[in-house]
């Protein structure tokens, strides 16, 4: 048996977040989630998900089991595995994040300060487990991170793909959380749901100033390497160069120069990156 925790559908209601909100955020709330699905990880290395329905006034209980297989990632806090449904019964692949310390932990906690489903931050965890191999993160299966596709997407994809990730910074800013480790390794996309994601939130901390700023410097690198196909920051000598990439991508002079407004700031906020990033997006559209 392991220790679960499962995620709560609901966020925590506050103006904005300490280091204080991040450490009292006790296992009763941790644990006060839908109790019909719980997940669970045995000796033979399966993981399960036993999900209860009330049918008839009776309880009746179905369990899907995961084998942990192919490695989709690794970072220095752990590895991503898939988690492929076993059985006839078509389920939805999922992903598991293990680590041998508490850094999953604390990247459960600062994903319950967000609203729920907000575009740009990782989808929220399904269940944390206290297991024998170490912590374990079941999570939503993305189809790739970034660094795998940016150099396929479309002139659109790649406009949406700013906007969604300064607005998930922006968010995260709006509520003194900093990120600590963007990079286009560190955001997930998903095909379906149309999202691009930050995730990896093991750096993540409250209330300091410098590493917000910090997350605007990495942004600006991400925003350079999805534009040009590199992560060097932006150089006024270079301007012609930028301007002609910019139009063979396909972006009108209007668009341009609300993309080269950002690579030329250096004291924009993570809101404000974001705004452009929607009126060029808006502009590229219509």
């Amino acid at each position: 048996m392991t220790d679960q925790i499962t995620i709560p559908s609901s966020v925590i209601s506050h103006d904005k977040c300490d280091e204080a909100l991040l450490d009292n955020i006790s296992n009763d709330l941790l644990k006060s989630s839908n109790p019909s699905t719980t997940w669970q990880h045995d000796k033979t290395g399966k993981i399960s998900r036993i999900k209860t329905k009330i049918i008839n006034c009776e309880k009746v209980s179905s369990t899907t089991y995961y084998g942990m297989e192919t490695e989709l990632g690794s970072g220095f806090n752990g590895q991503v595995y898939l988690l492929q449904p076993e059985g006839k019964e078509k389920r939805k692949a999922k992903a598991v994040k293990v680590s041998s310390n508490e850094s999953l932990l604390h990247e459960l906690k600062i994903s319950l300060l967000w609203p729920l489903n907000t575009v740009g931050l990782m989808i929220r965890p399904k269940a944390h487990l206290t297991t024998e191999i170490g912590e374990m993160l079941i999570m939503h299966k993305y189809d790739s991170p970034l660094n795998k596709i940016y150099m396929t997407l479309s002139s659109e994809q790649k406009l949406e793909a700013l906007y969604q990730v300064s607005f998930g910074l922006a968010m995260l800013h709006s509520l003194k959380i900093t990120h600590g480790d963007i990079k286009i390794e560190n955001i997930l996309y998903d095909k379906l749901k149309n999202r691009y994601d930050l995730s990896d939130f093991e750096y993540s901390r409250v209330n300091n100033e410098e590493e917000r700023k910090y997350d605007i410097k990495c942004l600006m690198s991400v925003i350079h390497s999805i534009l040009f196909g590199s992560s060097q920051t932006y150089e006024t000598s270079n301007l012609k160069y930028y301007q002609d990439t910019l139009l063979k991508i396909g972006y009108s002079p209007i668009v341009i120069d609300l993309i080269l407004d950002i690579l030329m700031q250096d004291n924009y906020s993570a809101a404000e990156i974001c705004r452009q990033c929607c009126i060029a997006l808006e502009k590229f559209k219509n």
